[in-house]
Order: structure tokens, then C-alpha cells, then sequence
């Protein structure tokens, strides 16, 4: 690592491993290929009008304003890297052609290198390469070495990828090989460690590097080792090994020195799932095991990074079930840890981070839409806010103009509460209630969210807030009968601040209460069955008016695919009774319904989604759901279909007038300013 703050992984669960035969590549002679730049993009973007690549690969952050990230499109294989001087305010933006980033060592704002998979296309990539740019845009290549695609056998051969650059010493370390060079990075050699391991982890403080190792899976003994070499990898010395019980499993062993005194070994147990630390304070010469080591579990951990001997970080991917990774913090050299986004509502999956010694420090986190963030903290790990994509809502949105919104849930927080001023071109955090939120409702002054409190899964939580700025008392808590599941399409209304309703149970019945007094106390009001394999869209316009649209199964669906029927009803009995008011023969699901009023209202529907090529529709009602008028949605082919909200099953769709009306996927937030005719992506 040119600086010992850095570290940079990438899990893959389908990858490349490198092949074992052949002879290694060595560039000698200076190769020059010049990657195009994006064609229609400025030289620097605001990161609010900024599209970043749908996955984040590496991180190197230099000081807390001067940064990079690089990422690639999966459908095209096409990377990107991305630049930032002002803490990730404004971004430059370089393509990659066919380059995915494994990990970066950048020197300045146009300077460095990068180990990357090169020659990708949507399916696979065709070698290993070290690169260098002067420009920023001009890349040599300066060492390659050839893939062979299998399916995984290991758990990642490119998992926890290295590179440091220093003018006299650089290294680089990914999928077992071990390089280094002597002239700056111009020219690589392959170093082995020998004792026969495989290393999966590389720390370097000064002149000295330290590498954790692991004995091959066709072993007889498993072991760990920490290796160190003083002289650019010719010899090696074991520090330390261990034999742990019952197995190793493989790839799981990290190291990290912050000083060329103090450092750490983390590997896990591959029986138990028991994850071990284990720390020096004199260079390696004694170890002493630390008691709660964190990450146990069937989830993946990168290396630690330490800064000090007091900060350090431990990233967990999400791993088997699956269980939730996040992001572990200390700041008393690891004899104690906090976890921020370990819980099960708001699972975190670190994928690579950079951290400097003032705490500042950027991490990728993967998010079960397959989407990736890039998440900026400045006090060592404890809080964090977006950077890359912009803030925005990620379970509803509720507007009461065109211009003024409230918003729930946020990329790396499922409990803010969002606010915008201008239709949603831009959000401000206001509050993160420990929640999973998933409804909300604004009436007069007053904002309502509810969701799943964030400790216990079983409890709902009503939240009410108001003032300026908003400020959220915890106003009502229920638990969760086991015998029912909360909503999966969850309502919250209130017609004014003493009435509302609110859906908290979706199967076997779904079952509505009733509040006059503010959301203090509530009382049953309707409930109606859910046959399995169904789900429904209910809304209620005032205390007594309510829509419900019920797609039934999937069974009911016709032979050829083509008519997906739903049940539209309505009420004027808050739900006590029901008059059934349409059949609709839809071309696939319905995703989301709205209703303004008892006459106008829309539905968005996933035409032909049992196709190769489904698409965006959507319905629209003047006289109360007899008739609708529909088309087909032009959007950007990456968000066809729009993913419902996670633990939902169902998108959010809110008109606030005839022409202002927004969705919100689990990709992305679109705004329509002419009733739906048209919609873009904001922020």
C-alpha cells in the first residue's frame, strides 16, 4: 500500500481465476493505449447530475477531498474511473474500454496506477494488467498476465486485489500471485514466498512487506502464516502461524500493519465460522489473541485496515442466506468493535474501502438491487452520508407540490427521512430513525413514517414528526403476531392529525387499523384475505373512501402469457365492504397504484415480464377505474424492469397533481411533469 491506510477487494461469486500454465508476462516495452473518454460527458459532473457505473469495484482516497473510484456497467463490460478534488462534490469521468478494477494507487489528479481485469466484455475478461497514467486519460500497460474462465472453486481468486507504488519498492497482489518492482511500477516480477502457501493478504509499511498466507485446499494440515520480507520479497521469514481447528476456509486470512510495529491477523475458522484476531505490538515477534473478534457467520470479510494503532476497519461482504455483512470499527485497537450496517433490515455489503489517518475515509457498499454506493466518512466510521449515486429516497416519496417532498429510506440508511424543494432534483437528510422504513404520509404540518424497528423484526414502529426542522418522537410500537407477516405492500394515511390508517399486516390477512387520536392508540377497521400467491395495491383517499387492486396468481395467468388479471374494488365504508368495480386483463404485473382523486388515477404495469424483453407501462383512469388509457414508458434500458423497493412487493408511485408524479424503484427515482407521458431520472 503506497500509504498504510489503504485496502481494496471486490467479491465475485462467478469469476476468472488465473491460469496456472504458461509462462508469466513481464512488459518490458512500453505498450500505449489511449481509453476514450465517455463522449457526452462534461469534464467535471456535479455528483447530482452524475450517473455513476452500476458497480464500484476499488476506492483510493489521497486526503478527504481528493479521491477515486472505478466501477464498470455489467452489460457491457465497459469501466469507468472517476475523479474527484472537492471531497466528491464535482467528478471527472475517464472511460475504461473493457477494463474492470481490481485496485488503485493514484499519486495525484492525473497520476497513478491501476491492476485491473482487461479486454471484459458482458461475460468475461480476457487477462490480468497493471497500468499507468501521467494524464489521466492515456494508459500504459505495464505488466498482463492471461485468465481462464471457470466456475468458482474458491471463494474469490481476485478477492482483496492490492497494488502499492512507491518510486524504489511497489507491489501488487491479486488471485494468489505475488509481484513486485523495483523502478516505480515500469517493470514486474513475480515474487515467491515459498513454505508452501499462497498469499491472500499484503500490507506494506516502509521498505518492509508482511503478507498473510494460506496452505493450498489440497493440503493435509491447513495453516495460517503472517511472512515478512525486508528486502523486496528475495527472502521471507515466518512471524507467526496457527493451525486452526477443524479447517480453514479458504482465502479468509487478512493482514494489516499500521506501523512496522503494530499489526493484526483476522482469519475465520472454515467449521465453525468463528472469526479470530489476532495482534502484535512489536513487529511480529509476540502475537496475543483479542477476545470478540467480529465477522463470525457465513459472510465474507476483506482484510482489516488499520491506521493507528488505535482506528482500524474491518469490511464484511454479505454472505450465505443471506446473513448481513457491514462495516466494524475501532478506535482501541481492536479490543472492541461497533458494526454499522449489520443489521438484517439494513445489511450492508462492503466490497472495498480507503481510509486515511484523520478518519476520513470512503467504502462501496453493494446493495441487494445490484446497484453500488460510494459512502463518505469524516469521524473514523461511525457516520457516513452518499457520495455516488446523489441522495435520494429508496422506499416512497410523498408530495405535497410539485416541488415540496418528504422521502423515506436512503442507500446506506433504510430509516432517513428525506426533504426536497424542487421536485426532487436534490434531497437533504433530516432525520435516521432506527428503523426499516416503509410508508409514509404527510398531512398539514405533520409527517408520519412507519416500518420495522430496526433491532426487532418482529415489532412495527409509527414515527411522528414536525417543526422546522423536523424532529420525530416515537409515537406508537406493535409486535408481530407469528402467526401473520407484516406488509409487503404497506400503507400509511392520514386525512388530518388526529385520523388516519395504516396496513400493518399483509397474509394470511391483510389487516387495517384505525387511529383518531394521532397514532397513540389504534383500533381494527377492515381486513380481507390474501389467497397465497397473491398481492394487492390498497389506498385510501379520506377516512372512508379507499381503492384496492388485488393481481391474482400466478395460475390465473392464460397459456399464452399474455392476460394477467386484476380485481379493482372500491370503498366508501373505510373497508368494511367492498364493490367490486373492474376485471382488468393487464399484459403482466401491476407494480404500483396511485389515485389523486376518486376519479383519476394511474397503475404501472411490467408488461410481458415472463419475456426476454419486458417493458414499462402505464394505466391511466379519469372516471374512477371503468376505463384507463395506457402506454409504454421510455426509459433507460439498465432500469428495465424497475425493481420493486426491497421487502416489498410493489414500486412506489405518488402523483401530487394531475401532472407532477414520481416512482421509486429499488434503481432509481423518475419524475414526470406531464402526467406521465413522459418520466427522467432524478436526482
Amino acid at each position: 500500500m503506497p500509504k498504510p491506510q489503504r485496502s481494496a477487494g471486490r467479491q465475485r461469486w462467478l469469476t476468472l481465476v488465473i491460469a496456472t500454465a504458461g509462462v508469466l508476462v513481464v512488459a518490458t516495452a512500453l505498450i500505449v493505449l489511449t481509453r476514450p473518454h465517455a463522449p457526452a460527458a462534461p469534464a467535471t459532473q456535479a455528483a447530482a447530475t452524475l450517473t455513476p457505473p452500476a458497480t464500484l469495484t476499488a476506492v483510493d482516497l489521497l486526503s478527504p477531498h481528493v479521491g477515486w473510484v472505478a466501477g464498470y456497467t455489467p452489460a457491457s463490460g465497459q469501466g469507468q474511473l472517476l475523479s474527484s478534488q472537492d471531497g466528491g462534490a464535482h467528478w471527472h469521468v475517464d472511460t475504461l474500454a473493457g477494463d474492470q478494477v481490481l485496485a488503485l494507487a493514484m499519486s495525484g489528479p492525473t497520476q497513478g496506477m491501476l491492476l485491473a481485469e482487461t479486454g471484459c466484455n458482458a461475460y468475461v475478461c480476457k487477462q490480468l494488467a497493471i497500468l499507468s497514467t501521467t494524464t489521466g486519460s492515456r494508459w500504459s500497460v505495464r505488466w498482463t498476465h492471461p485468465l481462464v474462465p471457470v466456475v468458482m472453486q474458491n471463494l474469490s481468486a481476485l478477492q482483496g486485489a492490492v497494488l502499492v507504488v512507491r518510486p524504489t519498492a511497489s507491489w501488487a497482489l491479486v488471485g494468489g500471485l505475488l509481484l513486485t518492482s523495483t523502478n516505480g511500477g515500469v517493470t514486474w516480477h513475480l515474487v515467491h514466498i515459498g513454505f508452501g502457501l499462497t498469499p491472500t493478504s499484503l500490507s506494506v509499511v516502509g521498505h518492509t512487506a508482511v503478507v498473510a498466507a494460506v496452505s493450498p485446499p489440497q493440503a493435509a494440515v491447513s495453516e495460517v502464516s503472517v511472512l515478512i520480507s525486508q528486502d523486496g520479497g528475495a527472502v521471507w521469514h515466518s512471524l507467526f502461524h496457527i493451525t486452526p481447528a477443524g479447517g480453514l476456509f479458504p482465502y479468509s486470512a487478512g493482514v494489516s500493519f499500521a506501523t512496522g510495529q503494530d499489526g493484526w491477523l483476522y482469519y475465520k475458522n472454515g467449521t465453525s465460522w468463528q472469526a479470530f484476531l489476532w495482534h502484535t505490538q512489536n513487529g511480529g515477534r509476540t502475537w496475543t489473541a483479542q477476545a470478540g473478534a467480529p465477522g463470525s457467520g457465513r459472510t465474507v470479510s476483506l482484510a482489516p485496515v488499520f491506521v493507528s494503532p488505535s482506528l482500524g476497519w474491518l469490511p464484511v461482504s454479505e454472505g450465505a442466506a443471506p446473513f448481513p455483512g457491514g462495516l466494524y470499527v475501532t478506535t482501541d485497537g481492536g479490543a472492541h468493535w461497533t458494526g454499522v450496517g449489520t443489521s438484517f433490515q439494513n445489511p450492508w455489503s462492503l466490497q472495498a474501502v480507503s481510509l486515511l489517518a484523520s478518519g476520513t475515509g470512503w467504502a462501496v457498499i453493494d446493495q441487494s438491487s445490484g446497484l453500488s454506493v460510494l459512502a463518505q466518512t469524516t469521524d473514523g466510521g461511525h457516520q457516513w452520508q452518499d457520495l455516488l449515486p446523489a441522495l435520494r429516497p429508496t422506499a416512497g416519496v410523498a408530495f405535497s407540490s410539485a416541488a415540496s417532498g418528504i422521502g423515506i429510506g436512503a442507500p446506506i440508511d433504510s430509516g432517513a427521512v428525506l426533504v426536497t424543494q424542487n421536485g426532487g432534483r436534490s434531497w437533504r437528510q433530516v432525520a435516521s430513525l432506527p428503523a426499516d422504513l416503509t410508508a409514509l404520509s404527510v398531512s398539514g404540518g405533520q409527517v408520519m413514517v412507519s416500518g420495522q424497528d430496526a433491532a426487532l423484526a418482529n415489532q412495527l414502529v409509527l414515527y411522528a414528526g414536525s417543526g422546522s426542522p423536523l424532529h420525530f418522537r416515537l409515537r406508537y410500537q406493535m409486535p408481530v403476531p407469528y402467526t401473520d407477516l407484516p406488509a409487503a405492500t404497506p400503507l400509511l394515511h392520514f386525512s388530518s392529525a388526529s385520523q388516519g390508517v395504516w396496513k400493518v399486516f399483509g397474509f394470511p390477512r391483510a389487516v387495517v387499523l384505525a387511529t383518531t387520536d394521532g397514532g397513540t392508540s389504534w383500533q381494527p377497521l377492515a381486513s380481507y384475505a390474501r389467497a397465497p400467491g397473491t398481492w394487492d395495491a390498497l389506498e385510501y383517499l379520506s377516512a372512508n373512501q379507499a381503492v384496492l387492486a388485488t393481481q391474482l396468481s400466478a395460475s390465473a395467468v392464460n397459456a399464452a402469457g399474455t392476460d394477467f388479471p386484476v380485481s379493482l374494488s372500491a370503498s366508501v365504508s373505510a373497508g368494511a365492504s367492498w364493490q367490486v368495480i373492474n376485471q382488468l386483463a393487464l399484459p403482466g404485473w401491476m407494480q404500483a397504484m396511485d389515485f389523486l382523486s376518486p376519479s383519476q388515477g394511474w397503475l404501472l404495469v411490467e408488461s410481458a415480464p415472463l419475456s426476454a424483453h419486458p417493458s414499462e407501462w402505464l394505466y391511466a383512469t379519469k372516471d374512477g377505474g371503468l376505463t384507463w388509457q395506457s402506454h409504454r414508458l421510455s426509459l433507460p434500458p439498465a432500469l428495465v424492469p424497475l425493481s420493486p423497493l426491497g421487502g416489498s412487493e410493489l414500486l412506489s408511485l405518488d402523483f401530487a397533481t394531475a401532472k407532477a408524479g414520481w416512482i421509486v424503484s429499488a434503481g432509481a427515482l423518475l419524475r414526470t411533469t406531464d402526467g406521465g407521458q413522459t418520466w427522467q431520472v432524478v436526482p
